[in-house]
Order: C-alpha cells, then structure tokens, then sequence
C-alpha cells in the first residue's frame, strides 16, 4: 500500500475493535478503561508500567483522558 493510503479492511478491523472498547457507546474510550485493559495483559505481552503510560500518552493525544476513534486509529496505525 502506497504511503498516505488508507486500509479500508484495516479501518474497519479498527472500528469494531473500538466499538468493543466504547463499553458505554460514548464515541470515546476513557484511558482509565484503557489502562485497565493495558494492566490486564501487560504480563503476557511484556509491557511494564512504563510502557503503559507510554502507551496511553501516545494514543491521547490532546490529552482530555478521552481516546476518540481518530485517535486511536492513528495509534494503532503508528504501531502496527
């Protein structure tokens, strides 16, 4: 895929997984949420928790402890 180019079959993969994180279907996942799920898993994916916070930095971006879908597809992009 050229550079610049959307993925529509990764969009889509990304939505629903978005849709699964919005538990309250508020068009944003709260990063206390995010870090909850991040703590989770963190011993079988080897993430301390530096790299958690690193991690909820990096998807919200303008920092309102809210992480929009436009948000954390670019995260998931950036780290893909």
């Amino acid at each position: 895929m050229a550079t610049g180019m959307i993925d529509i079959e990764e969009e889509r993969t990304f939505k629903e997984i978005f849709r699964i994180l919005d538990r309250k279907i508020s068009g944003y996942i709260p990063c206390k949420d995010f870090q909850l799920i991040l703590l989770a898993v963190k011993t079988e994916v080897g993430l301390t928790d530096d790299d958690i916070q690193e991690v909820l930095d990096d998807a919200d971006k303008n920092k309102d402890g809210k992480i929009t879908f436009n948000e954390f597809y670019k995260f998931m992009v950036d780290y893909n």
